[in-house]
């Protein structure tokens, strides 16, 4: 993955990212109630999982990738990103830390007022930028 993206999924498996419970946490924001759903509280792994948005973007692109059905993903904890990764090989942890880089640029652009990008836009320039990187590898 490139180093932007190795980068949020470190941030991400460290639960820095600037989710509505850690700005809560902070004082920043007085709710932790996702911003985008408005259904539960947000931390990381519902920004990038179970948020409905995130959740679209995860379901076209498993017609693309042999990764695991959404629901086999399950919240263990802080850990949770570290055990999901350590049962895929190394596309598979790609494609998921892609996956989930997409899904929190999206989740920015809502929550900064700009226009929803659609899934199949999202879904067209992931693949076409993961290709891009197996083909350099």
């Amino acid at each position: 993955a490139p180093p932007k993206v190795r980068i949020f999924g470190w941030r991400l498996a460290t639960n820095t990212l600037a989710t509505m419970e850690n700005k809560k946490s902070r004082t920043i924001e007085k709710t932790d109630m996702c911003a985008v759903c408005g259904v539960e509280r947000e931390d990381t792994f519902h920004a990038v999982c179970r948020c409905p948005m995130a959740g679209a973007l995860w379901d076209a692109m498993r017609e693309s990738w042999p990764i695991p059905a959404r629901e086999e993903i399950q919240n263990t904890g802080t850990e949770w990103l570290l055990h999901l990764l350590a049962s895929c090989d190394e596309t598979q942890r790609m494609v998921i830390l892609m996956i989930f880089w997409r899904a929190w640029h999206c989740w920015n652009e809502i929550t900064h007022h700009k226009p929803t990008p659609q899934v199949q836009v999202s879904m067209r320039f992931l693949n076409g930028y993961i290709k891009t990187l197996l083909y350099i590898k």
